[in-house]
């Protein structure tokens, strides 16, 4: 084993036991909050409503929806029936991976003089 083969199987175990720590009990059900949280907090001016989550599919697997996935899944499949969901949108699974990669990433505007 080369150090070179070695430093990226070390990175890979590192990127699995990071995904590890995502949200995903978010993947079988939605963020639950409640509206009049929201309205009350809306007349402060400085408020700005958190992001929601929203995409709970019932998908442990895989990074787009396809119909086998469909199949398995009886919280996907009132959803595809529903016309929420469409094959080939990314699956929560995949979104919530994603967000926790994403989670430390700050994006900096350059400075202009």
């Amino acid at each position: 084993m080369t150090p070179k083969y070695f430093i990226e199987q070390l990175k890979d175990y590192a990127d699995i036991a990071d995904a590890s720590y995502a949200m995903l009990h978010y993947i079988d059900e939605n963020e639950v909050f409640d509206p009049r949280d929201d309205e009350f907090r809306a007349k402060i001016p400085a408020f700005k409503p958190p992001a929601r989550w929203i995409y709970a599919d019932g998908i442990k697997l895989g990074y787009e929806i396809k119909e086998e996935n469909i199949n398995k899944s009886v919280l996907a499949k009132q959803l595809f029936n529903d016309k929420k969901i469409k094959l080939g949108q990314p699956t929560a699974y995949a979104l919530a991976i994603e967000a926790r990669f994403s989670q430390n990433i700050e994006i900096k505007t350059p400075k202009y003089y």
